[in-house]
């Protein structure tokens, strides 16, 4: 059998999903913490020759390697043995992937920056990871450019102070929380009737959506059926097992 070791942090809403995605496939894996706010080790030069974005989660699968949460829970759904995390008709696989995309359409790095209780421990960290890509892409010269890559992305998150844009996200949240509650009037997951990759993504992401304190996204009272349906989600042994964080990170004073 394929050795699985995931690359990841605890705190990482993607490493989130590539975890609970490994523990409800009923995986043999192993994990390996990068700090990515304390030591940096995301910019490790042999981390960022396997992840050329700098980021958490990566997978290595024997010689392979994936990254982006995505494709890495889709590669976990792909592997043999274990529960079955996509449906058996094609159109409902269909519904799955339009479902993930629904989710990852939603900026969570910059609205989670937006709405991180202290703006100077933050702003640290996001100062810290453009500091150290600047660094690092002039004392390893053959990685300059992900490095640059990795400094310009970082910047992009300064975007949570900008009121419009911020909004902008939780708009789009909103939509899909719309949809949501719509579908889940008519069925106990999110698509069919048995837990997929759906139901993987969408319980990290609204797992963030109540750190973030954002009852119109998450509350009973605007969405009783997606209110209901993250409280059972929460209660699966995998949403412990896999580490489904609803606590903050912050730097040291």
């Amino acid at each position: 059998m394929t050795e699985l070791t995931l690359y990841n942090n605890r705190y990482s809403v993607c490493s989130m999903k590539a975890r609970l995605a490994l523990e409800e496939k009923g995986a043999d894996w192993k994990s390996h913490e990068i700090d990515i706010v304390q030591a940096l080790d995301q910019f490790q030069p042999w981390y960022i020759e396997m992840n050329e974005r700098a980021v958490v989660p990566t997978l290595k699968a024997g010689d392979e390697i994936i990254t982006n949460s995505a494709r890495i829970i889709r590669y976990v759904a792909d592997l043999s043995g274990g529960e079955s995390l996509l449906p058996s008709k094609e159109s409902d696989r269909q519904l799955v992937s339009e479902w993930i995309d629904r989710a990852d359409s939603v900026n969570l790095q910059t609205l989670s920056y937006a709405n991180h209780p202290s703006f100077e421990q933050s702003e640290g960290i996001l100062n810290a990871r453009i500091a150290r890509a600047f660094e690092y892409s002039e004392k390893y010269p053959a990685l300059a450019d992900r490095y640059l890559d990795s400094a310009r992305r970082v910047l992009s998150y300064k975007k949570r102070e900008s009121k419009e844009d911020v909004a902008a996200i939780e708009a789009t949240a909103l939509k899909h929380v719309d949809a949501l509650e719509e579908r889940l009037k008519k069925s106990k997951f999110i698509v069919g009737d048995s837990y997929t990759l759906a139901d993987v993504i969408w319980t990290v992401l609204l797992a963030r959506f109540d750190l973030l304190q954002k009852p119109q996204l998450i509350g009973a009272e605007a969405h009783p059926h997606v209110a209901a349906y993250y409280e059972r989600m929460k209660a699966r042994p995998s949403f412990a097992s896999a580490n489904v964080q609803n606590t903050w990170w912050f730097t040291k004073k």
